[in-house]
């Protein structure tokens, strides 16, 4: 273990990225799913954003802090949650039932791939500048 937080110590992290020095964290208690930051170098965290606690997350992308992406599912209904420096978004992604594949963000795309109905899918974002 290389750091133990008494911050928050009732979350799970089910998805992590490493950007600039930070760790960008997703994962859930009981009662919400969490998008969080902890500063390798200072060791503080910041919650960055609250989802619905039956929203899991499993895969986080990016390679630059304002743009990132933390992906999984809905009670079958696919989610992307993206960061564009900004704001928070969250996608629904209806087609895909299982959002436990992997994930890779390069420049401005990110790509996540997984299955629906017995068929493989590769879901492929672009950010427009």
């Amino acid at each position: 273990m290389i750091h133990q937080s008494k911050q928050i110590t009732a979350v799970k992290a089910n998805a992590m990225n490493f950007i600039d020095s930070a760790l960008y964290l997703a994962g859930s208690d009981f009662s919400s799913t969490l998008l969080w930051k902890f500063n390798l170098q200072t060791k503080k965290i910041d919650s960055l954003f609250t989802l619905v606690p039956t929203t899991g997350l499993y895969q986080a992308t990016g390679n630059k802090k304002i743009d990132y992406y933390f992906w999984g599912d809905d009670y079958g209904t696919g989610k992307m949650v993206q960061y564009n420096g900004k704001r928070f978004k969250v996608f629904d992604l209806p087609k895909a039932s299982d959002n436990r594949g992997g994930a890779n963000t390069n420049g401005n795309v990110s790509a996540f791939v997984g299955y629906a109905d017995n068929k493989g899918y590769v879901t492929i974002v672009k950010r427009i500048e």
